[in-house]
C-alpha cells in the first residue's frame, strides 16, 4: 500500500486569520501527541487520534478552531462508543498513560 496516489481534499469552511498563527485543534497539555488526522472510514466526520506518551493520567482539553455537531469518542476500528460533546468547539477528556484515544468530529 505504499504506493496509493495522494488525494487532495479541499474543505468547505475557509478559516480566515489575519497576522495570527492558527491550528485545527489545540490540546493542553505537553504529554499529548495528535498522531492522526483523516477522513473516517465511512465518511462520516473527521476522524483524530491521540495518543499519551509519559505514562501519565491526564485530564485534557481540545479546542477546535471550527465549531462542530458532535464529537465522539470511537475504537480504532472507528466504532463508535459514546458522545462526550455536541454544538461547541471545545471537548474534555481523560486519558490514561500510553493509552491511544480515537474521536469523531461530525
Amino acid at each position: 500500500m505504499l504506493n496509493i496516489p495522494l488525494l487532495i481534499s479541499r474543505p468547505n469552511i475557509r478559516i480566515t486569520v489575519a497576522n495570527k498563527v492558527t491550528s485545527l485543534i489545540d490540546l493542553n497539555a505537553e504529554n499529548i501527541i495528535l498522531e492522526t488526522i483523516k477522513k473516517a472510514e465511512d465518511v462520516n466526520g473527521t476522524i483524530i487520534r491521540i495518543y499519551e506518551f509519559e505514562n501519565k493520567l491526564t485530564e485534557v482539553k481540545a479546542r477546535l478552531s471550527i465549531d462542530f455537531t458532535k464529537v465522539i469518542e470511537c475504537n480504532l476500528l472507528e466504532e463508535d462508543i459514546s458522545c462526550i460533546a455536541e454544538k461547541t468547539n471545545e471537548f474534555s477528556f481523560t486519558i490514561k498513560p500510553y493509552e491511544i484515544k480515537t474521536f469523531r468530529i461530525v
